[in-house]
């Protein structure tokens, strides 16, 4: 009786759970079909200023079967397979590692898997965990050790900040610099150190905080604006809480147009990620005489800086260094073939 109790209980949960999600992803086609109408009502006006539909297009940017398809129905059709996968373990596994998982609150899938004698493998027992922790039967380990906390998505409506469009890359200087900042030890100091870099000249722009908030990435981003010898158009930023608030009022409030990278690709972040390794390798790492007083690491910090634009020879721009390079595709009255 028991058992048929909890499995009553497990179908209500999990019904609840359908319907939430069945009423975000309304609002979210409800958004959707409500810019479909406008670009519609645009298409209709231009039409009835006898404009055709090629040129129309051009304009809306947006192809003539969307439009015709969007005038017989504007709702988006689902994209959900029809035959779904079903889950491959039974009820018993199920209730097995619910039951090991009480009794263990910071077992992860190996363990649980190990003690299980209804055998199933690791990746199973991590899905069944997944569900146990969505229907909120279990709690995730963070949540008990408080070691991490779970990110909230981020939203971009109506905000200065834009998701990278995908595919997008910069053919000039000033576009699409990359900021980032990584935490390092000096002495029994932590610091944070923020690096911005130019993907075309490969110029490097870098100062040290002792904190890494959004007001102290506001300061840098100053500092970058005032140090670069040509204007920054775009600059791309992972999604840290560092480069919100008064960072996005900073690129709002100086027209530089600020892109977010998705979550999980930090390919897209290439160029930073590795100036940030040449800091650690050849400044962090090298050096036994930095001061931990902020205001003297920043003279040091600045030191290299020069010493990196100005001294450093570069691979990628055939040995010259960053300003080296940027002198001479200022002065080149050809198009050059590096980036």
């Amino acid at each position: 009786m028991q058992q048929k109790y909890e499995i009553q209980n497990l179908q209500k949960k999990v019904s609840l759970i359908k319907v939430s999600e069945a009423s975000d992803t309304l609002m979210k086609n409800l958004k959707i079909s409500a810019a479909r109408e406008k670009v519609l009502n645009k298409w209709r006006s231009l039409k009835a200023k006898g404009l055709k539909d090629q040129e129309i297009c051009e304009i809306l940017k947006v192809s003539r079967a969307s439009l015709y398809r969007w005038q017989k129905d504007s709702m988006p059709k689902s994209r959900a397979p029809k035959h779904k996968r079903k889950h491959e373990w039974s009820l018993r596994q199920e209730d097995e590692v619910y039951r090991l998982r009480l009794g263990n609150p910071l077992y992860g899938k190996e363990k649980i898997q190990a003690l299980m004698t209804h055998k199933t493998s690791v990746s199973t027992v991590g899905r069944i965990l997944q569900k146990l922790v969505k229907l909120k039967k279990i709690s995730p380990v963070h949540a008990l050790t408080g070691y991490k906390k779970p990110k909230k998505r981020r939203f971009f409506d109506n905000s200065w900040a834009q998701r990278l469009p995908k595919g997008l890359q910069s053919d000039k200087q000033g576009v699409l610099v990359q900021i980032d900042h990584i935490t390092c030890r000096v002495g029994d100091k932590t610091i944070k150190h923020f690096n911005a870099w130019d993907r075309k000249t490969k110029i490097n722009v870098a100062d040290v905080y002792s904190r890494a908030t959004s007001g102290c990435a506001a300061k840098f981003l100053d500092e970058v604006i005032k140090e670069y010898p040509f204007k920054i158009e775009t600059v791309q930023v992972d999604g840290g809480s560092e480069f919100m608030k008064d960072f996005e009022e900073a690129c709002k409030e100086k027209n530089i147009k600020l892109f977010v990278l998705p979550p999980r690709i930090p390919k897209l972040n290439g160029g930073v990620e590795r100036i940030n390794q040449t800091w650690r390798s050849e400044f962090y790492n090298f050096r036994d005489d930095l001061p931990e007083n902020i205001l003297q690491l920043s003279d040091f910090v600045k030191d290299y800086q020069h010493f990196y634009n100005f001294d450093r020879p570069h691979k990628a721009l055939d040995f010259l260094t960053p300003f080296g390079y940027f002198f001479y595709i200022s002065s080149s009255s050809f198009e050059s073939h590096m980036l």
